[in-house]
């Protein structure tokens, strides 16, 4: 039973990258998925599980969003 809320999550961001690609170029939409992919989770670690807040961690996730919103505006 706990699997399958990951399954569908996993499934519905497939899908979603599907979706987001009709109207993206394929490397940008990879890069927002793969950086959503990395900092969500991070995020997610400090706001409700409680993981350390350090600042070059919150540094690092902002430096991936940054990222993902240069290849955004590039594109």
């Amino acid at each position: 039973m706990p699997s399958l809320p990951t399954v569908a999550a996993r499934l519905s961001s497939v899908v979603l990258l599907s979706i987001s690609l009709h109207t993206l170029p394929v490397r940008t939409g990879y890069a927002v998925w793969t950086g959503i992919g990395a900092s969500g989770p991070a995020t997610v670690g400090i706001v409700l599980l409680g993981e350390p807040a350090v600042p070059m961690r919150i540094f690092y996730i902002a430096v991936i969003l940054a990222g993902v919103i240069g290849l955004k505006l590039v594109s």
